[in-house]
């Protein structure tokens, strides 16, 4: 990497969180345990850097994120986790478990209680799920197992999703179906 791209880089990264601060503060508005959750997770990824290992001075702020937010609080959303897009959205959400593998898109809104895993074994894992942009999971709801959430979807409270979600598409019960809403169905068929 040249001198010009290594001063550069820092610069960069501080406006690329801040932008996406201001988007996750706008969407937790009036949430307070949302905004403080969501703020020390970008910080702690900062922190972390990319890369499999985090940097050893980066040690100090991931045990302080454990510490307060999955200890105290009960929310697992890990500093490992590959960046949610901007707008992530946590409403009520003590009992968050979110899988270190899953991929999330922008502006995705979790209720309380929601688990974003992996199927099959723990010594045989299926893979965690991609959940696209501009979904939101209702509360008590689990998405296991490789699959991908498509933009736009409604995952219902409750459901328990195994299965693909085309984009834009409801899922409701235990294993979930989904369905299209009327807008959607049309444009499904026009668009895909």
């Amino acid at each position: 990497m040249q001198p010009v791209q290594q001063r550069l880089m820092p610069h960069y990264c501080a406006m690329s969180i801040r932008a996406t601060l201001r988007e996750d503060w706008h969407v937790n508005r009036g949430d307070g345990r949302g905004i403080f959750v969501v703020t020390a997770f970008r910080f702690a990824q900062a922190a972390r850097g990319a890369g499999a290992h985090p940097r050893l001075a980066a040690l100090p702020v991931g045990v302080a994120y454990k510490l307060i937010v999955s200890w105290l609080l009960g929310i697992d959303l890990p500093w490992s986790l590959p960046a949610p897009g901007p707008g992530l959205q946590l409403q009520h959400c003590v009992g968050l478990v979110v899988h270190k593998d899953a991929v999330i898109g922008r502006h995705v809104a979790f209720k309380q209680g929601v688990t974003i895993g992996i199927s099959g074994s723990t010594t045989r894992p299926d893979g965690a799920p991609t959940i696209g942009n501009d979904v939101v999971v209702g509360s008590g709801a689990q998405i296991l197992g490789r699959i991908t959430i498509g933009d736009n979807a409604v995952i219902g409270a409750g459901a328990i999703v195994l299965r693909p979600v085309p984009r834009g598409a409801v899922a409701v019960g235990n294993p979930a179906r989904h369905f299209f809403r009327r807008a959607e169905r049309a444009h499904s068929k026009v668009g895909d």
